[in-house]
């Protein structure tokens, strides 16, 4: 049985997922061009259940889970479907 190495690789492709630090990454940096400066530490990401969890406080949280949908729809651009989270919390 012989398998050419770009059936390997796209067999790699299909299952390999984007690391949590990356999603994280992309929503900080989809939060900056909505305008709300946020860090790494304001936010967290569950890649079981692709939900990202604001740790933000006040008004910030506020602020930040007003533009959520605008947020989860950039991220899905910078992101495979496969690896965009679903939801923030």
């Amino acid at each position: 049985m012989s398998l050419a190495i770009k059936d390997l690789l796209l067999a790699y492709k299909a299952r390999l997922r984007a690391p949590q630090s990356s999603v994280l990454r992309e929503v900080v940096k989809a939060y900056s061009l909505s305008g709300i400066e946020i860090d790494m530490k304001d936010v967290d990401y569950s890649p079981a259940s692709k939900i990202v969890i604001i740790k933000a406080l006040g008004p910030k949280k506020t602020e930040m889970m007003l533009r959520k949908n605008a947020v989860l729809r950039d991220v899905k651009t910078m992101l495979r479907d496969a690896d965009a989270p679903t939801d923030i919390i």
